[in-house]
């Protein structure tokens, strides 16, 4: 089963780029959702009710820690799969991140190949979990290459 992903960062470049990695990997357009800011990503899990949120943590008004910790008091059914995305290097970002209930966290790197990579296991674990052991091969079959 196919799951909707929604992009929640106040950035439009880093949407775009993300949203193309994922088409790259496979992943339905249409299945793809984006939100500019926290407040109009909170109102989009509302509506549409993604099974995965791509989530920055750095962003005005209303920041991804506020999201997430949004999102983990008021769903009634399961969550989504919650993902943070930052650039920020501060571990103290990591740990309020994993203490609030998300389901990974990654520092958003500068090299198109290594968000690839990320976005490829962010779609292993969390949207295409079914075809978990056909790409954990891959997955480790790169590793062992590189």
């Amino acid at each position: 089963m196919e799951k909707k992903i929604l992009i929640i960062d106040d950035n439009d470049v880093e949407r775009f780029l993300l949203r193309r990695g994922l088409i790259k990997l496979g992943v339905d357009d249409k299945l793809i959702l984006d939100a500019h800011g926290g407040e109009e990503g909170f109102k989009a899990i509302s509506e549409h009710k993604p099974e995965v949120v791509l989530l920055d943590v750095n962003m005005p008004k209303m920041n991804g820690l506020e999201v997430l910790e949004m999102i983990k008091n008021t769903y009634d059914t399961p969550p989504p799969y919650v993902v943070m995305l930052t650039t920020s290097q501060h571990e103290s970002d990591l740990e309020a991140s994993i203490t609030s209930g998300a389901d990974a966290f990654s520092v958003k790197p500068n090299e198109p190949s290594k968000m690839k990579e990320i976005l490829r296991a962010i779609k292993i674990m969390f949207i295409h979990r079914e075809d978990l052991d056909v790409d954990l091969k891959s997955v480790f079959q790169y590793i062992k290459e590189h």
